[in-house]
């Protein structure tokens, strides 16, 4: 897209193509000729705190990857594919739940948004060495992905999003219960509505509070992350935004629990360039704190999304956790 919005700019279209350029740029990780497109953007627009802003990040993004977190080793996932393999969820030992488009012969028609498969859930098992789609009675000729269970394992959550006749996918959390060893018919959340995307859900440790992503006409801007409780049989409160410290005019997506810890990610706090994964926490008096970006290696250029614990994984001398997340960058 860079070499597009360059030409845009060449042809007269203004400061905005410039802009889309710079973040172009920055998804790229070419972040010294962001700076100089920003330098330049500012000679047109010298008051611009957001072009001011902007180069700030990218010094500090050069400084970030030339100094990376220490304390992460990345490699990629054994059931990677050529197709899109994202949003990890460790379901035992050696076994993980995870979204893919890579097609069955169950399901092989071509999504017009990507040229490839709808995307569906399936199974990593290290002890079988195979992957396989997930459940039938979730996976549907609709696409399906972002799945969590709750830790009592009887609440299985994802994400459905809907094909209608004008190809506008609108994304519905879905809810399903373990009856006699098998999952219901899964349903929409009560709260759900209709034009919302609704995606990502996540479990606290409770087992009783739901955070998810949302592009609701009430939240700050683009996709904001809510969390709704369990109320009665069955039944889950309105959606409440997590607010201004963490919900920003960009999008907030993928956010994951890990003890006290919300995960989560952003392409609008201060990052290196799409999305990139935060931390925050609540403090003793129930406020969360400023959200930590987790830095290179786990974050780059480009998307970076979907950080989960394994919490059965088996942990090698001086290792403190291990896990998965799912990003975008070339090279894996």
């Amino acid at each position: 897209a860079a070499g597009w919005y360059y030409k845009a700019h060449e042809a007269g279209f203004g400061p905005e193509a410039l802009e889309h350029y710079a973040i172009a740029l920055k998804k790229q990780e070419k972040y010294q000729e962001a700076i100089q497109v920003y330098e330049d953007l500012l000679k047109v627009s010298p008051g611009s705190a957001l072009y001011r802003s902007n180069i700030t990040l990218c010094k500090q993004a050069v400084e970030w990857k030339r100094n990376s977190n220490p304390a992460y080793t990345i490699q990629p996932a054994s059931f990677n594919s050529p197709a899109a393999d994202y949003s990890a969820y460790p379901l035992g030992r050696g076994k993980v739940l995870f979204t893919s488009d890579r097609g069955t012969n169950n399901n092989s028609d071509s999504y017009l948004w990507t040229g490839r498969s709808f995307s569906d859930l399936y199974v990593s098992d290290d002890v079988s060495n195979q992957v396989y789609p997930y459940d039938p009675v979730i996976n549907s000729k609709e696409n399906e992905g972002t799945a969590i269970i709750s830790p009592d394992g009887q609440t299985l959550v994802f994400t459905r999003c809907y094909v209608d006749q004008d190809y506008n996918a609108w994304c519905k959390l879905m809810l399903s219960y373990q009856l006699g060893g098998e999952w219901s018919a899964p349903v929409p959340f009560p709260f759900v509505k209709e034009k919302v995307n609704y995606g990502h859900p996540a479990f606290a440790a409770n087992g009783t509070t739901l955070f998810f992503s949302s592009d609701a006409t009430e939240g700050q801007g683009g996709h904001d992350i809510y969390f709704s409780q369990a109320e009665g049989e069955n039944g889950w409160t309105e959606p409440i935004n997590l607010g201004t410290l963490i919900n920003t005019i960009g999008n907030e997506q993928y956010p994951t629990v890990y003890k006290d810890t919300l995960y989560f990610s952003s392409d609008q706090l201060a990052g290196l360039g799409g999305l990139d994964i935060f931390k925050t926490y609540l403090d003793s008096k129930g406020n969360w704190v400023l959200p930590m970006n987790l830095r290179p290696p786990l974050n780059s250029g480009s998307d970076d999304f979907g950080f989960v614990v394994d919490t059965f994984a088996p942990l090698k001398q001086d290792v403190l956790m291990q896990g998965y997340f799912t990003s975008s960058r070339g090279g894996i």
